[in-house]
């Protein structure tokens, strides 16, 4: 599967790149995409850090004493 297959959010840019009517695999896995970036946004606004950028989630293991 290449990365701009049908059903994901580079395949909807394909598209829209291309000029072809966007098939709805596409549009789903970009409402999908769109709706995540929104939440990144809205949280960064209000302070809070990503998951992955978390201190607990940074230290995978306790540490030995």
């Amino acid at each position: 599967m290449s990365d701009t297959a049908c059903g994901t959010a580079a395949g909807y840019l394909r598209h829209r790149w291309q000029g072809t009517p966007t098939c709805p695999a596409c549009l789903a896995a970009w409402h999908e995409f769109d709706a995540w970036c929104r939440d990144l946004r809205a949280g960064k606004q209000q302070g809070k850090r990503p998951v992955w950028q978390r201190r607990e989630a940074r230290r995978s293991s306790p540490r030995r004493p």
